[in-house]
């Protein structure tokens, strides 16, 4: 009788527990974090890549194609325009989902997934665009 006692007590005291959570600002501005992750990486990534140019083409890290780890010029080519695409690209998500999120009143949950989408396509499209030009 004691363990169903215990594991009722358990099951009730982390409903209340996930219900303040979930409800809270605490969960807000976790989403923030989460919405604008990919973005600021966006920006990490474009200083990076602006580095990674001039240096050694690398198997390791950089924008890796068949293209670029056979052609010094397509390395450089690669990382010097993918740099100012994800730079441009970054500020313009980093500004777009601070405006979403004050804005568009919905579940911050939902707002989250729509955000990380838009990144995540961005992110998609920048390596697309970036392939076919050195393809050209």
């Amino acid at each position: 009788i004691s363990t169903k006692i215990a594991i009722i007590l358990v099951g009730k005291l982390s409903k209340i527990i996930l219900k303040n959570i979930v409800g809270s600002k605490f969960m807000e501005k976790i989403f923030w974090v989460v919405d604008l992750i990919l973005p600021v990486c966006m920006l990490i990534l474009s200083f990076y890549y602006k580095r990674k140019a001039t240096q050694n083409i690398s198997i390791v890290s950089g924008f890796r194609t068949s293209k670029t780890l056979s052609d010094r010029k397509m390395w450089e080519k690669a990382h010097f325009l993918a740099s100012k695409l994800l730079l441009i690209v970054g500020i313009i998500l980093i500004i777009t989902i601070c405006l979403i999120k004050v804005f568009i009143k919905m579940k911050p949950e939902y707002l989250s997934l729509i955000n990380n989408m838009i990144s995540l396509t961005a992110f998609i499209f920048i390596t697309i665009y970036v392939n076919y030009k050195i393809s050209k």
